[in-house]
């Protein structure tokens, strides 16, 4: 139902003229795939397409598919119903993977289940292929050893672990479902397979880097409205600030808009970040006090590294979310 109406809004946006750019401009993840590095080694962020990600043309597994034209939301939502197709023919292994884990199965015990289901399943899409279905399973038998295909032992030979077992039974790319507009669908799934961590996430959801002089700092943002609102705006792209030393304690700078304001009497610190009237993004490398609203804090370098880094006069700061890399 969600996949057959989505397909149609994006149709009807085509033929009024304002789909593409629009509904990209517009589109965000709830859960962002730029911090699952399994996602990341197969896509690129690509701004003008649907869902903000195209496969890498370097990509080993999604190559092939950087060819097609991941701007056109026709082709996309094809994309979307294939992939989508792909995943309800594993839906009976998810429900033995979901089960075993309500029921305390270990890791060895579900990849063993799950990847008995993947050689089943395989053979049962040949139902209606007799002919399909001997050369299968004289494949299989040539290259396993069994009509039914790689045993969980085979495979755990073969991988070295049963976590990347259980993460090959299912095939699972959440770097195509990203592009195909499936990633928060699938999310569960991804954290069922350790392909991402809801606890690691979280983390990095609170942070920030910022880019300056040739460095990069990571800063820790505050649990309010003002920092929730900078990483929204930040899920769109980096941001570039011009940035102006005042009074010889900070660097300020403009934000493209206005931010909601948390105000409270603050005796700043080295590494603090203020957003200041609601759109000024100030980074203090030495100590004032005023009514501010707080945005974090540079976690990576000391007070003293700080100033050296800002040094003298104006500075062009890059701020953006952490990229999680392997």
């Amino acid at each position: 139902m969600h996949t057959k109406i989505l397909s149609a809004v994006i149709v009807l946006m085509l033929l009024l003229g304002i789909a593409g750019a629009s509904l990209a401009e517009n589109f965000r993840y709830q859960h962002d795939p730029r911090l699952n590095a399994e996602a990341m080694k197969d896509v690129v962020e690509n701004p003008d397409a649907v869902y903000g990600f195209s496969p890498d043309p370097e990509s080993t597994r999604l190559g092939e598919f950087a060819e097609y034209d991941w701007t056109d939301p026709v082709f996309v939502a094809q994309a979307m119903e294939t992939r989508q197709a792909y995943h309800e023919s594993l839906y009976t292994m998810y429900d033995i993977l979901y089960e075993m884990r309500d029921a305390g199965s270990s890791i060895e015990e579900m990849a063993r289940a799950v990847s008995a289901e993947r050689n089943r399943i395989r053979l049962a899409s040949y139902a209606d292929d007799p002919e399909g279905l001997a050369r299968v399973k004289q494949s299989n038998l040539e290259t396993y050893g069994s009509e039914d295909g790689p045993s969980a032992d085979s495979l755990f030979e073969k991988y070295g672990s049963w976590e990347t077992v259980l993460q090959k039974a299912f095939s699972t790319n959440p770097g195509m479902d990203a592009c195909c507009g499936l990633y928060d669908d699938y999310y569960t799934h991804y954290v069922e397979l350790a392909l991402v961590s809801e606890e690691e996430e979280q983390k990095m959801t609170q942070e920030i880097e910022i880019q300056v002089n040739g460095h990069v700092l990571t800063a820790e943002l505050a649990e309010n409205s003002s920092a929730a609102a900078l990483i929204e705006l930040l899920q769109a792209g980096p941001i570039t600030i011009d940035m102006q030393d005042y009074a010889n304690f900070e660097k300020v700078g403009e934000l493209p808009q206005s931010l909601p304001t948390n105000d409270e009497d603050i005796t700043t610190e080295a590494c603090d970040l203020i957003l200041y009237l609601g759109q000024r993004f100030v980074i203090y490398y030495d100590t004032n006090t005023w009514d501010f609203t707080r945005l974090g804090r540079i976690t990576s370098v000391t007070g003293d590294e700080l100033k050296e880094i800002l040094g003298d006069g104006d500075v062009t700061a890059v701020l953006r979310l952490p990229v999680k890399s392997e």
